[in-house]
């Protein structure tokens, strides 16, 4: 949501752009300091004490109500929903295995809904149709501004040996960051191409380390799967617990392997490119982009192939890739022209529905 503030503010039909917030724990008081407002430059509101100042609501982090939703209308503003996460695979998952939470559907009609891209395909559909709402592409947005923050944060300590990839070295320790708490993007396919890569070629690879499954590392089934693996036997894979991205791959990372089901961008793989690591990856989006290392859908046999070729190859056409770092993640700065312009678009259209 910060950096949606920020392209609406750099618009020339926008006058002001507020946070509000309404209820229950969401106030200025109890906002976590780990999420560092002030470094920001955010100041939040009251929803009441901006109604007659708001033309266009955007609902984001809060699900607004209809409640909310009246006391807007009745101001004569316009209602849009930002989408940011894939809410018809979760919403599926929460089914399917009985769990608790999800999107909630309350009934609200928007006269928007904004839909970051590599959500459109699963989701439009599922938002569009329960809501009664027009769905529409939004430019996806990312900036190294936190991670640069964190980066910052970590440069005092004696064990970091900063940010960014360091070349030389041929048996590389490869790192998986998938949160793993979604079929969406588990650590099963990067560990199948990690163990076919190893098999291939066990001097290649120094350590494989599965970031986000320490706690899982009693379940059965993941037992079970990582227990016949080669990198398990030959003491390769660990798991571990969820760590600060740029401090791990500054520590312990050479190359990032990554899976994802109908999530082709994150931040992570951002986050990994903007470090100039080696991305193995299976997103459509970063393909077109011509960054990284490509494998199709669940093929871990091409991820091994990519993997060993990105291990083989990367050093010495380092320069090149870091080029193509820089030009493919310009496109998602929130100040881009393009961006600015896009939003601008989808601004108009909602003032004139």
């Amino acid at each position: 949501m910060y950096f949606l503030a920020q392209v609406l503010k750099a618009i020339d039909i926008v006058e002001d752009v507020y946070f509000v917030y309404w209820g229950g724990v969401q106030n200025k008081d109890n906002i976590p300091k780990g999420l560092d407002i002030d470094s920001m430059g955010i100041e939040l509101y009251e929803y009441t004490e901006i109604l007659d100042t708001t033309d266009i609501m955007i609902e984001g982090t809060l699900i607004i109500n209809q409640e909310i939703t009246t006391a807007f209308r009745n101001k004569g503003c316009k209602i849009v929903s930002f989408r940011m996460g894939t809410d018809y695979l979760m919403d599926m998952e929460k089914f399917v295995y009985k769990l608790s939470g999800g999107r909630s559907f309350n009934g609200v009609r928007y006269d928007a809904v904004w839909m970051s891209p590599h959500l459109f395909n699963s989701n439009r559909d599922y938002v569009g149709i329960m809501t009664r709402s027009p769905v529409s592409v939004a430019p996806f947005l990312w900036s190294p501004f936190f991670l640069n923050k964190q980066i910052e944060t970590n440069t005092n300590n004696d064990t970091y040996p900063g940010f960014g990839y360091k070349p030389g070295k041929r048996a590389k320790r490869i790192t998986t960051l998938e949160p793993n708490i979604s079929i969406c993007k588990s650590a099963f396919t990067p560990i199948l191409i990690i163990e076919e890569a190893y098999r291939r070629d066990k001097s290649l690879i120094e350590h494989a380390y599965i970031c986000n499954s320490f706690e899982k590392r009693e379940d059965q089934v993941f037992k079970n799967f990582i227990g016949w693996t080669d990198i398990l036997r030959d003491k390769i894979l660990s798991v571990e617990i969820r760590h600060i991205t740029p401090y791990f791959l500054g520590r312990y990372t050479d190359i990032v392997v990554s899976h994802n089901w109908e999530l082709g961008l994150n931040y992570v793989y951002l986050e990994t490119l903007y470090g100039n690591y080696p991305l193995i990856h299976n997103s459509e989006f970063l393909k077109e982009g011509g960054v990284g290392f490509y494998y199709d859908g669940f093929n871990a046999r091409e991820g091994a192939s990519q993997l060993i070729h990105a291990i083989e190859t990367y050093d010495k056409h380092l320069d090149f890739h870091k080029e193509k770092h820089q030009q493919y993640l310009t496109q998602f700065d929130p100040l881009h022209y393009r961006n600015i312009a896009e939003y601008k678009l989808l601004i108009e259209d909602v003032m004139n529905s």
